[in-house]
């Protein structure tokens, strides 16, 4: 049975950032964004770098092939406010019934700013996400979407 083990992501490299890239674009398939998955080194160390002003980065690694599956990004938005800014796992572990790494990636999170103070947490989500973020208990306040435009052509 595969097992999952939760760990700081201390190393703020390029080689972190890329395996940060491949994770979000595998837990993006499950919304068919569609998208390049590899982006020029400029723009993926200008974009996942930004990631490492955040309080907290916390990886979920499948602890057989060690490679990371899951991640989240927390902050702080006031002493009392907390905020996950991203929370992704691979499409595979997705759909790992039983496994819970979303679930577990979150309660981390939560465990790591209540420590620090932080009585509410904050968090947007996708459509795709919802019903598992009220599942953990949290209220439907709003939804951010985006989309792709396309060309005028």
């Amino acid at each position: 049975m595969t097992k999952i083990e939760l760990r700081p992501i201390t190393e703020r490299n390029f080689d972190t950032w890329k395996e940060l890239a491949r994770v979000e674009y595998s837990a993006s398939a499950a919304f068919n964004i569609s998208g390049d998955t590899i982006l020029p080194e400029n723009q993926m160390r200008l974009y996942y770098g930004n990631y490492a002003k955040y309080a907290f980065m916390i990886g979920a690694y499948d602890i057989e092939s060690s490679q990371l599956v899951g991640f989240v990004l927390g902050d702080f938005k006031t002493n009392k406010i907390g905020q996950i800014n991203a929370i992704y796992v691979t499409l595979p572990y997705q759909r790992k019934k039983g496994l819970g790494v979303g679930k577990k990636l979150l309660e981390a999170a939560e465990n790591i700013m209540k420590k620090d103070g932080a009585k509410e947490v904050q968090l947007e989500s996708t459509a795709y996400a919802k019903q598992f973020y009220i599942k953990q208990g949290y209220k439907n306040k709003d939804l951010s979407f985006w989309k792709k435009l396309k060309d005028r052509t």
